[in-house]
């Protein structure tokens, strides 16, 4: 039913039209409809195009920081995958976008120069950021440097002076008594032969010290170039984590970043015909965005490899 006054649409159950109820308006003597009256106290509803509110400019500008900071405590506090079921990755800056976990793997082994390889298991392979283990680095170098400077010289000059009393011996052998004197004058041949025997034995006594001299000092020039005691005296930080090799040689390890710089640790030896060889490797390493980094440790990048690579300069 519609209402004669104002056109408005009354139910079945309305006895009298409620909007003119409402408005306490009464029909016009013609009988025209009444037209709804403007709402005066609300501007909005008496706008013939209403539009939609506007926030203020700094409230919009606030919303990205904000994203931002919640972002950057999502991350430290629970790590960088932890923002992803949030979305908030995307928005992140390229850096935090790759800043993930990341897995390490790779195979420990030396080469000879016949080009037989041997697979290194049982080795413990540590990892550690690069700033942390660079001054352990640097103090290793030094120590290194120090002592083949100072046994180089040592070792090249008893070397030098082992050759003179060996020479001294072999001159002292040539200086034999005239056997001739036997017969025509055995006192002064047993004078010669006491003399001879005292002088030989003196330059045998002599070269059998500076060869041992030579010996220990050759023997410990070895060690250094070497390696066996280029750890000596050093204390290494905490590392992030370790692992050792496998029968193959082969390690895996699982990181917390992929935009960390890394540094791979490790050290070896293995027996050839009673002489021993050390290995080390102390090599930086870094993802380079990618989720799963090979990083083999071998010739190329041990200490005394010359590798741009590695932290250790044994060469």
């Amino acid at each position: 039913m519609i209402c004669p006054k104002c056109n408005f649409v009354m139910s079945d159950f309305d006895e009298e039209c409620p909007r003119c109820k409402r408005l306490g308006q009464t029909p016009s003597q013609d009988g025209t409809p009444i037209r709804e009256m403007p709402n005066t106290d609300n501007p909005v509803m008496n706008d013939p195009h209403p539009q939609k509110s506007k926030k203020p400019a700094w409230m919009l500008s606030l919303i990205f920081p904000i994203i931002m900071i919640t972002a950057l405590v999502v991350i430290v506090k629970f790590g960088p995958t932890s923002a992803i079921p949030l979305g908030i990755s995307a928005i992140l800056p390229p850096a935090l976008q790759h800043d993930q976990p990341g897995t390490l793997q790779g195979e420990v082994f030396v080469a000879t120069k016949g080009g037989t390889s041997y697979k290194l298991g049982s080795v413990r392979v540590a990892i550690l950021p690069y700033e942390t283990i660079r001054p352990c680095a640097e103090k290793i170098n030094t120590q290194y440097l120090e002592r083949l400077k100072t046994l180089g010289p040592q070792a090249k000059a008893a070397e030098e002076d082992y050759r003179q009393k060996q020479a001294a011996t072999l001159s002292a052998i040539k200086a034999s008594p005239d056997t001739s004197l036997m017969f025509d004058n055995q006192p002064e041949y047993d004078r010669q032969r006491a003399a001879y025997d005292a002088n030989l034995k003196a330059a045998q006594d002599a070269e059998s010290a500076a060869f041992k001299k030579y010996l220990s000092l050759d023997a410990e020039l070895r060690k250094v170039i070497s390696g066996e005691n280029l750890y000596d005296n050093i204390v290494f930080p905490t590392p992030i984590c370790t692992t050792i090799t496998d029968a193959d040689g082969k390690y895996t390890v699982q990181l917390p970043s992929r935009t960390s710089l890394y540094v791979v640790c490790a050290e070896a030896s293995r027996s050839i015909m009673g002489d021993t060889e050390y290995y080390y490797w102390m090599v930086q390493a870094s993802f380079e965005k990618q989720e799963k980094k090979t990083f083999n440790l071998d010739n190329h990048n041990m200490a005394d490899s010359g590798n741009e690579d590695s932290l250790l300069v044994t060469k």
